[in-house]
């Protein structure tokens, strides 16, 4: 156990600081970690009593399939807010089902897994989850931080346990403050729920939303990288068009995309690499015929296959139907390569506008796409 503790070099200061203050041996911190199935979720309740913070810490296992009574020793490093500056963190080992920690003074907010260490989830009630927002909106907390709490919040949301209306709000608050990497975070989980879970009805208001949300974003970001500008921002960039034109359909970036995709294919005017496969995708989304001949010959071609798989993945992106049907007989011909055969169906069975078609079309012709494509490669991924 000592071993495993040490050979992580991030951990092994924050295991030893851990035995050192919870005055407990490593072996014994670690062991409910190793031996034991699932991994923790710790609530975190607060309140402000008579100038003090009192802070609730309970644990839970976050699956239910291992017994309910299962307890880990969860070393909990917690920072706080008071006065408005944040103050230095400290440490607390949570062993039983609940333990109470009162603190100094009152703090508008509590993030309970400092650098985002600990391997447990967090849930906090709706109050400290907005204070959270705003302490991430602020730079308060940091990127790392904030996307824990993401994915987090997002875990929540699906144990029914929070309302995904709040997540939403939660990540528009981080897609006004500065640019961090958290905001691709909740830009991707954003298009997640415009694809697979807002009903027909609420579309056009959800994609309303979306725009509304990421406009101020694009606009700040603009389509061109700045020369000497950090990947981070070029990534945040191209996943703030994706979702604008994606989720939000919204007719200027998706018009945008068709023209500088047209120039791009063309050779006329040749597009930043962190923004090509955004826009071949966005452009395919209302493509015609015409698009999908280029987009076909230049996979065709004499391209680097880097380039071939990123209009690969766009023919999946036309939304016409009948264009559809192409991509899905071009899947199963002799024309495409064996090993993108499967990927392309794939793709095809995860985009909304084409599932039901290619579910369809897998369904009729299983027999031949298990000779084309094998059993050991291509139907293992198709069923997954």
């Amino acid at each position: 156990l000592k071993k495993f503790a040490y050979a992580n070099a991030t951990g092994e200061g924050f295991w030893t600081t851990m035995a050192a203050v919870t005055k407990k041996p490593v072996d014994r911190v670690l062991a409910s970690f190793i031996t034991q199935s699932s991994m923790p979720l710790v609530k975190v309740e607060t309140r402000c009593s008579n100038g003090t913070t009192e802070v609730v810490l309970s644990q839970r296992p976050i699956s239910e399939a291992v017994p309910p009574s299962t307890l880990w020793d969860i070393p909990v490093c917690y920072k706080r807010e008071r006065d408005g500056k944040v103050q230095p963190s400290a440490c607390a080992l949570l062993s039983t089902r609940s333990e109470p920690l009162k603190l100094d003074g009152c703090s508008s907010w509590v993030f309970a897994n400092v650098d985002s260490r600990g391997y447990y989830r967090t849930s906090y009630e709706i109050d400290d989850l907005r204070a959270l927002g705003a302490a991430a909106s602020s730079g308060q907390l940091t990127p790392v931080e904030v996307t824990a709490l993401l994915e987090d919040f997002w875990t929540i949301v699906r144990l029914d346990e929070q309302s995904i209306a709040e997540y939403l709000s939660f990540s528009s608050q981080l897609v006004k403050a500065q640019l961090s990497p958290a905001i691709a975070t909740a830009l991707w989980r954003i298009n997640f729920i415009s694809e697979r879970i807002v009903d027909e009805p609420l579309r056009p208001a959800f994609a309303s939303w979306v725009r509304r949300t990421v406009q101020p974003l694009v606009e700040r970001l603009g389509w061109t990288p700045r020369p000497s500008e950090a990947e981070d921002v070029q990534s945040i960039r191209s996943v703030a068009l994706f979702t604008m034109g994606n989720a939000g359909r919204d007719p200027a970036v998706l018009r945008e995309a068709r023209r500088v995709a047209d120039l791009h294919v063309t050779r006329t005017a040749r597009l930043h690499p962190s923004v090509v496969e955004t826009v071949l995708q966005l452009a395919a989304i209302n493509g015609d015929n015409a698009l999908y001949e280029r987009y076909l010959s230049e996979m065709t071609g004499s391209v680097s296959p880097g380039e071939r798989q990123q209009y690969l993945t766009a023919l999946s992106f036309f939304g016409d139907a009948e264009l559809q049907k192409r991509t899905l007989a071009y899947a199963t011909s002799s024309n495409i390569r064996s090993h993108d055969a499967p990927t392309l169906i794939q793709l095809l069975m995860q985009r909304p506008s084409a599932s039901a078609a290619t579910w369809e079309h897998v369904k009729n012709n299983w027999e031949r796409l298990e000779r084309s494509l094998g059993i050991f490669q291509g139907i293992p991924a198709e069923v997954g």
